[in-house]
């Protein structure tokens, strides 16, 4: 992770890295919520919170700014891609 970057400067939880990391492999906050056995405003607001921490302006530009902040890294090339934290 970049240590200048602001964004690191915000915790998250496991939950909200966990629902992050669904979003970036395309899922849908309902199949996120079927995935967490979770209702779907759960997740629609773990979404928002996330998207308040990374001052996203949609699920888009949350991934976007994950990535480039260096949260999350794609770890695989495939149809769904394997997604992990970064150390």
């Amino acid at each position: 992770m970049n240590s200048n970057n602001p964004i690191n400067s915000v915790l998250f939880n496991d939950r909200e890295l966990e629902v992050l990391r669904y979003v970036l492999q395309g899922l849908s906050n309902k199949e996120v919520a079927r995935r967490l056995d979770r209702s779907p405003r759960t997740v629609d607001r773990y979404i928002e919170i996330v998207r308040f921490k990374l001052r996203a302006k949609n699920r888009t530009h949350m991934v976007a700014r994950a990535l480039s902040a260096g949260l999350l890294e794609v770890t695989e090339h495939s149809r769904t891609p394997n997604v992990s934290l970064a150390d």
